[in-house]
């Protein structure tokens, strides 16, 4: 009879920690995004605790089950079961596991002034802190830090509606790691219109699990995102466009992003755009009062006297270097 200690534990982190297919086949695809790490509260909503707002579950995604998300989703029901028969604060769970100690999720659940959970994007940041350590501790526990926490910051309607959100968060990444193993085993085009269909369905799975307004509170900034990505796909794929176009579109394609994150990722790329402009205009024979001009008006006087100290210096290394090629060529 084998021992209890002795049975393999299952990693659940593939699942709760899905690769995000579409995001990774995204940013194969396209330039660096610069990421806000802001978390914008302004806009929430207050989940009602009666029966119209239960969310139904419907069959129209194919979803692959595996064993291990069959056995995770046992796992997760037997813990948030457990809530339902706890009084009081749950007992502390000791010290965060590794990755999390020295750190904190730094959320502040909130309730209104009638008891209900305000939800922002803070509550989905808060659920992520304590899933990010899925490779170090097994899922149970990680869902009684939660809850422990839950405890502490809410308390009565805004609490158990807490818990629900937390319930179907799991639910849908569950879902979300079966779908993307269903779309694994399909084509697996860079397409636009494929990238589009996998986009509309993981949309749609976290309508499903998660309610239409509450998917656009957790994950308004992702769908910014992947919108900005999707337009880059598609100008770079359109083979009808001239390059001329194609730099115009994107131009364009740039206006979907916030002005915000617009400006982080000119200041990103300005270096590559810079240099690149320098180099058009030393292959056409610019002078170097003209490519200081270029510079000027880029970056700045300051700038652009160190970027042409940097070319003095180069220059004279690349010197040093043909001469030291001469004088070996001629020792040979």
């Amino acid at each position: 009879m084998k021992n209890k200690k002795d049975e393999p534990n299952p990693s659940f982190a593939k699942i709760l920690t899905p690769a995000g297919l579409f995001i990774c086949i995204l940013s194969a695809c396209v330039w660096f995004y610069v990421s806000s790490s802001q978390t914008d509260t302004k806009q929430s909503l207050v989940i009602q605790a009666s029966e119209d707002s239960t969310l139904e579950k419907n069959n129209s995604f194919n979803l692959n089950k595996t064993p291990e998300t069959i056995q995770v989703r046992a796992l997760a029901d037997k813990t948030f079961e457990s809530f339902n028969k706890q009084e009081g604060t749950p007992r502390d769970l000791g010290p965060l596991p590794t990755s999390l100690l020295g750190s904190s999720h730094g959320s502040k659940l909130n309730m209104t002034d009638d008891g209900n959970l305000l939800i922002n994007k803070d509550v989905r940041d808060f659920f992520e802190f304590y899933l990010a350590a899925i490779d170090e501790e097994g899922l149970d526990k990680i869902l009684l830090r939660i809850n422990r926490d839950l405890t502490i910051q809410l308390s009565g309607d805004a609490l158990q509606q807490a818990n629900e959100l937390l319930r179907n968060y799991i639910d849908y990444k569950i879902s979300l790691a079966e779908l993307e193993d269903s779309i694994a085993g399909s084509t697996t085009s860079m397409d636009i219109t494929e990238l589009k269909r996998r986009h509309d369905m993981i949309n749609s799975l976290r309508e499903e699990f998660m309610g239409k307004e509450v998917a656009e509170i957790f994950f308004g900034q992702d769908e910014i995102y992947d919108n900005y990505m999707l337009s880059r796909i598609a100008v770079t794929q359109n083979k009808e466009l001239t390059a001329d176009e194609k730099k115009q579109a994107l131009a364009e394609v740039e206006l979907l992003l916030p002005e915000e994150k617009r400006v982080k990722r000119a200041r990103s790329t300005q270096h590559l755009r810079l240099s690149s402009a320098v180099s058009d205009l030393r292959k056409n024979g610019a002078s170097e009062s003209e490519i200081y001009q270029l510079r000027l008006d880029a970056v700045g006087a300051d700038a652009a006297g160190k970027l042409a100290e940097l070319d003095d210096k180069r220059a004279l290394w690349r010197q040093r270097l043909d001469g030291y090629v001469t004088e070996r060529d001629q020792i040979k």
